[in-house]
């Protein structure tokens, strides 16, 4: 089980984040927040990672994509199971 938050191996080791960067944009009472977060692999080998980001129970996800090197993958989004 992951106790952390961020990239971090399979192996429960966090993976160095490098740098952050947030935006957020105010309409009324609903804040749009996107924030890119770069981390970088400092093994000699391709790491293997997941992703943990917890959010509050109303707040939404409307995109995640991740950068690998020069190659984007978008992950597809399913409505939250009640």
């Amino acid at each position: 089980m992951v106790n952390c938050c961020g990239l971090v191996t399979v192996k429960n080791e966090p993976v160095p984040l490098k740098q952050v960067e947030v935006q957020v944009q105010v309409q009324g009472h609903v804040a749009s927040v996107s924030s890119t977060l770069q981390y970088e692999n400092k093994e000699e080998r391709p790491l293997e990672a997941i992703f943990v980001f917890p959010l509050e129970g109303d707040a939404a996800l409307c995109h995640f994509s991740a950068k690998i090197g020069e190659t984007e993958v978008v992950a597809e989004l399913q409505e939250k199971q009640k």
